[in-house]
């Protein structure tokens, strides 16, 4: 079985968003933001932290909290 690479975001990313639909499938909307903070819970049940992401929508101009999976690093200088 392939393992997933988990990318973590800091504060400060330029990030594009993927909203999904509620099946998870299918891209609702999309569109650029800023990583405003990472969240971090410790759930017993799956093993490991469960994170995700607030972020800043420009086209919005709205803040929405991401999974990892739902997001995708602009601008890559590390």
């Amino acid at each position: 079985m392939e393992e997933r690479t988990i990318i973590e975001y800091v504060p400060g990313d330029l990030v594009q968003w993927f909203e999904r639909y509620a099946d998870g499938f299918m891209t609702r909307d999309s569109g650029h933001g800023i990583v405003l903070e990472k969240r971090e819970f410790n759930l017993s049940f799956n093993g490991g932290p469960y994170i995700n992401y607030n972020v800043y929508r420009t086209k919005h101009n709205d803040k929405m909290i991401f999974d990892e999976i739902e997001l995708q690093r602009i601008k890559n200088d590390r």
